[in-house]
C-alpha cells in the first residue's frame, strides 16, 4: 500500500483585477498558503510524496517574488514533490523551471518532471509524466507515453498528465484532449494504476473512476468551477486506488439570486447575505429581480455600498429589478425650487423609457440618498466594473 497527494493547477502568480481593497494581495497569498496546507495534508495522512499535475505557475513570465515565495512554501512540504510543466508553464526556452531564480533556490526534495522517462519515486512506485514542451500542442503527450509502456510488474505506476478528457467530462475549450478509452485500456492491462490529471479546476472522478481523477485547483478561480478547493489523497494497493478529497481552499466565489417585491423580501435578502461567513475571502455575485418603490430601492443601494466594503468583490445584477416611480409618492414632497424641477425632469425621463431611463432612475436614487437622513443611503455601485469570471 502506498499513499500520496495529488494536486494541480496552482497557477501561482494569477491576478484577479476585480478584487478590491487589497483583496487581490490576500488572494495571491492564499494560493501560496495552499502549498503549506497541502504539506499539512501529506503529514496528516502519511503520504510518501506529492504530485502536481501541471500549471504550477500562471505563466513562464511570473515575477521573481512569486517564484521565491512558492519555493519557500515548498520547503515546508515534508515529502518529495513532483511538478509537471503544462500549458501555462511549458518547457520552452523561456521556461520558469530553467530560470536561475528557480534553479538556484529550488529545495532538494522538489523535482521538475522534464521528460517522460519513468521516475522511481519509492521502491514500489514509479511515476511517468507527460510534460508539455509548448503552450499549444496538436496531441496530448500522454498518448505517446501510454503507447510505449509495458504492463507494470511488481510496482505501482502513476501517470501524471494535463489536459482535457474527451470522454465523460469533456472540456472542449482546452487543447490536446486525452482519449478516455486509451486511458481505460492502459488501466485494464496494468500499464498504469492511477492517472493524476490537471486542467479541470473542479475535483472530478472521471466516469466515477477513482483511478482517473482531476484534483482541481486548491483555490477557486472562477464562478464556473463547481467543486474547487480540494486535493486528492490517493491510496494505492492490491485492490486498486482509493481517492479521498481533502479541502485546503479558503476562498469562495458565490452566486445568489433573490426575487424582491416587498420590504420583507428585501429583509430576507439582507439577512442571508449578512450571515455569509468570511466575507473578506468571498467574491459575491448577486442577481436581483422584482419591482420595488424608490425608498426600498435606495435602501438596497445602501446595502450594496456597505457590502462592497466587506466582501473581496461584489457584483450586483439589477437588470431585472425594476423601480416604480409613482406620481403620488410622498418622497417627492421634500423637493422644492430648482430641485423640484430637476426631479420632474428625471421622472419624465424614467416614464419615457429609452436609453436614458436607467441613468435617470439612478440619479433619482442619488437625490433621495443626499436628502434623506442616514448615512444609510449611498451612490449606486458602478455598472461598468470589470466582471468576475
Amino acid at each position: 500500500m502506498t499513499t500520496f497527494v495529488h494536486t494541480s493547477d496552482w497557477q501561482l502568480g494569477m491576478t484577479r483585477r476585480f478584487l478590491r481593497h487589497g483583496a487581490d494581495d490576500r488572494y495571491a497569498a492564499a494560493r501560496t498558503d495552499a502549498i503549506r496546507a497541502i504539506g499539512a495534508v501529506a503529514r496528516e495522512t502519511g503520504a510518501e510524496f506529492v504530485v502536481v499535475a501541471g500549471d504550477v505557475f500562471e505563466s513562464n513570465q511570473v515575477g521573481r517574488r512569486v517564484i521565491l515565495q512558492a519555493l519557500e512554501a515548498l520547503r515546508s512540504v515534508p515529502v518529495p514533490v513532483y511538478l509537471l510543466p503544462a500549458n501555462h508553464d511549458p518547457l520552452t526556452r523561456a521556461s520558469v523551471y530553467t530560470a536561475p531564480v528557480f534553479t538556484d533556490h529550488c529545495p532538494d526534495h522538489v523535482h521538475v518532471v522534464t521528460t517522460d522517462d519513468p521516475i522511481q519515486v519509492t521502491p514500489e512506485v514509479e511515476l511517468v509524466g507527460a510534460p508539455w514542451p509548448a503552450k499549444r500542442l496538436a496531441a496530448n503527450p500522454l498518448h505517446a507515453v501510454l503507447d510505449r509502456l509495458e504492463p507494470a510488474a511488481g510496482i505501482y505506476r502513476i501517470a501524471l498528465a494535463h489536459g482535457a478528457m474527451d470522454g465523460p467530462v469533456e472540456f472542449p475549450d482546452s487543447a490536446a484532449a486525452i482519449n478516455y478509452n486509451d486511458v481505460r485500456s492502459a488501466l485494464l492491462d496494468k500499464r498504469i494504476h492511477y492517472l493524476a490529471l490537471g486542467d479541470r479546476h473542479s475535483y472530478t472522478l472521471v466516469g466515477g473512476d477513482e483511478r482517473i481523477v482531476y484534483s482541481g485547483t486548491p483555490e477557486v478561480t472562477a464562478f464556473r468551477d463547481p467543486d474547487p478547493g480540494y486535493v486528492n489523497v490517493v491510496r494505492l494497493g492490491p485492490d486498486g486506488a482509493r481517492s479521498e478529497k481533502r479541502r485546503v481552499g479558503t476562498w469562495h466565489f458565490l452566486e445568489s439570486g433573490f426575487e424582491i417585491s416587498s420590504r420583507a423580501d428585501a429583509d430576507d435578502c439582507v439577512r442571508q447575505i449578512e450571515a455569509l461567513p468570511d466575507k473578506p475571502r468571498t467574491v459575491l455575485r448577486l442577481h436581483l429581480a422584482g419591482v420595488v418603490d424608490l425608498g426600498l430601492a435606495a435602501l438596497l443601494q445602501a446595502r450594496f455600498s456597505h457590502w462592497e466594503d466587506l466582501f473581496a468583490a461584489l457584483e450586483v445584477d439589477v437588470a431585472r429589478l425594476h423601480t416604480a416611480v409613482p406620481d403620488d409618492d410622498p418622497l417627492w414632497e421634500r423637493f422644492g425650487g430648482f430641485a423640484a424641477k430637476t426631479v420632474a425632469s428625471l421622472r419624465d425621463t424614467v416614464a419615457a423609457g429609452g436609453p436614458d431611463a436607467e441613468t435617470a432612475r439612478d440619479a433619482l436614487l442619488l437625490l433621495l440618498a443626499v436628502t434623506t437622513d442616514a448615512a444609510a443611503m449611498a451612490t449606486p455601485p458602478p455598472r461598468n466594473r470589470e466582471a468576475a469570471p
